[in-house]
């Protein structure tokens, strides 16, 4: 066990090294106490990202040790009491193995996922820093500019608010504190929510937001949750589409309701179409950058759809659209 301690100790270390080295880079840039809240909310999601991972089987053991030494000291003891010993002994030490065998692996992910959410975080630093600059040169007693950097200004804090949201978020759930509240949802309170969204944001880039009229069906799901699924599909839809319409249908398939969320935009190329419920992952750099978009959202989306046991679909031709399907068996009408 003090190897593990260890072990957890060394690991953790360079966690907080990583990000100490990461965020002295900014040191320049930004106000001290911009950099300590950030540092602070990154700590936070490497603490929630490595917790939590290895200690279940471990537990496991320890309790069927304490149990056979409580029969032993209460004299129930049989010829099968060595054997059972010896074969815990043996599962425990295969167990260590493991979990310090893994820990390489943890510390390989953390520093990829520390280096990336580092660079996700500079990008929108390094623009207000630029805008900022521009104004203080002058342009700030210029109105016909002044407004213009001033809204740059604010949709680069904003999208600054939507990666640290979706970090902690990600590190949330894949830390295990991912908690469900289902109960029975209408399906049209969730087609109520999607219009009175995003309709607005459809109809401000010339697209048709097509919801359907459907039946009193409930379904049984994470009303909170279930809404953050349906706010990236349609997000990504608008935000990868630059004409058509974005159709939802609904329908009672094989004792499953089918809800279906079809675009007419950029399309998902067959090679890269595996990929896209990776953290940081991509259709279109370029296009979800000046979107706000923080490259977690689908990666958000398929974990809470695992935990609701709701299967999921996407079908995409590149430069013709994408259809994302969502099959719930849970349901009543």
């Amino acid at each position: 066990m003090n190897q593990i301690n260890k072990k957890i100790a060394l690991n953790s270390t360079l966690s907080i090294l990583i990000l100490i080295i990461s965020l002295y880079t900014l040191k320049e840039l930004i106000n001290p106490i911009v950099l300590l809240i950030i540092g602070i909310l990154l700590t936070y999601i490497i603490i929630l990202y490595i917790s939590k991972n290895s200690h279940k089987p471990i537990q496991v053991i320890n309790d069927k040790i304490l149990n056979l030494n409580q029969k032993y000291a209460l004299g129930i003891k049989n010829s099968t009491y060595e054997i059972e010993l010896n074969n815990i002994i043996r599962a425990l030490e295969e167990e260590i193995k493991k979990y310090i065998n893994n820990q390489d692996n943890i510390s390989q992910i953390r520093t990829k996922f520390v280096a990336n959410a580092s660079h996700e975080l500079k990008t929108p630093i390094f623009s207000i820093k630029g805008f900022v600059e521009t104004l203080l040169d002058g342009a700030l007693n210029d109105p016909k500019v002044n407004t213009e950097f001033l809204k740059k200004i604010y949709n680069q804090t904003e999208r600054l608010e939507n990666i640290l949201t979706d970090l902690i978020d990600i590190s949330k759930i894949e830390s295990g504190d991912l908690k469900l509240n289902k109960k029975y949802l209408p399906i049209n309170d969730i087609l109520s929510f999607i219009d009175n969204s995003y309709k607005h944001l459809a109809k401000k880039k010339g697209l048709k937001l097509e919801i359907p009229d459907t039946k009193d069906l409930k379904v049984y799901v994470d009303k909170e949750h279930i809404e953050t699924v349906f706010s990236n599909i349609i997000k990504n839809a608008i935000n990868y589409s630059d004409t058509g319409k974005i159709v939802v249908s609904v329908k009672e398939i094989n004792n499953s309701i089918n809800i279906k969320v079809s675009d007419n935009g950029i399309g998902i190329k067959d090679e890269v179409i595996d990929k896209i419920f990776q953290r940081f992952f991509r259709v279109d750099d370029d296009r979800s950058r000046k979107t706000g978009g923080s490259g977690l959202g689908l990666a958000i989306v398929k974990h809470i759809l695992d935990a609701h046991q709701i299967k999921y679909n996407i079908k995409s031709e590149h430069n013709v659209g994408t259809t994302f399907s969502l099959s719930i068996k849970e349901y009543k009408s």
